[in-house]
């Protein structure tokens, strides 16, 4: 990791730095916190940070970015804290060639966003609770979706290695299946990839809104990747 000079870090809202003092109320307009890990690290390693969390993400949503993300170059140390693999990401592909990532996870069920959010992703409010319910109720279950992590996991580092970066994966004990079980261990490639507990290596405080990794968090795990990769 010697001479590197740029820290891209990848996920949800967990990288993002959600409800930190200066993402409160989280706006993915106002760009991430300077209090998440990824630019704690970064300052601390004497590298440029590019924070591309996304609130919300699913692991498909954060291969997609890093896919398309048009910034790295062989000097980058990317960083992939993946989000939970029961996250899911539906890509809608418009006329003039945009794309919108629809995100989704059992969370959303009984909520509901602003007309905006409905109407960018092309449903109503109650279209959209009938298919979080279908979804979580007929299609998804752990086996399948672990699978499905596993493949995105291997097409990130791929993908990231052919351009000459070797990533670090970050995932954590409750998506630890894809690490343990043999039905899908042996289908990784050799990679830099640690497993946290999330409670004694990451989440030791809470954000503003009482849920999310706090300050005190963020600092922990920047130590910690600190510790254990540089």
């Amino acid at each position: 990791m010697a001479n590197r000079k740029h820290l891209f870090a990848f996920g949800c809202s967990h990288t993002f730095g959600h409800s930190l003092p200066d993402a409160h109320p989280p706006s993915e307009s106002d760009g991430p916190s300077n209090f998440a890990w990824p630019q704690l690290l970064a300052t601390d390693l004497g590298m440029k940070c590019f924070n591309l969390g996304k609130p919300g993400a699913s692991p498909k949503r954060t291969l997609y970015n890093i896919v398309n993300c048009k910034d790295l170059k062989s000097d980058s140390v990317v960083i992939i804290l993946w989000p939970n693999s029961n996250r899911n990401t539906r890509l809608l592909q418009k006329d003039h060639g945009g794309v919108i990532a629809h995100d989704f996870l059992p969370a959303l069920l009984g909520m509901k966003f602003p007309s905006e959010h409905y109407e960018k992703i092309e449903m109503t409010h109650k279209e959209h609770q009938e298919f979080l319910t279908f979804y979580y109720e007929k299609l998804h279950n752990d086996y399948n979706a672990s699978f499905d992590f596993a493949t995105i996991v291997n097409t990130a580092d791929n993908y990231l290695r052919r351009k000459h970066i070797i990533p670090i994966h970050i995932i954590a004990e409750h998506d630890n299946r894809i690490l343990v079980d043999k039905e899908f261990k042996h289908i990784l490639a050799p990679m830099l990839v640690k497993q946290i507990i999330w409670k004694t290596d990451f989440l030791i405080d809470h954000a503003l809104d009482g849920s999310h990794p706090g300050l005190e968090s963020n600092k922990l795990l920047a130590r910690n990747l600190k510790k254990w990769f540089f």
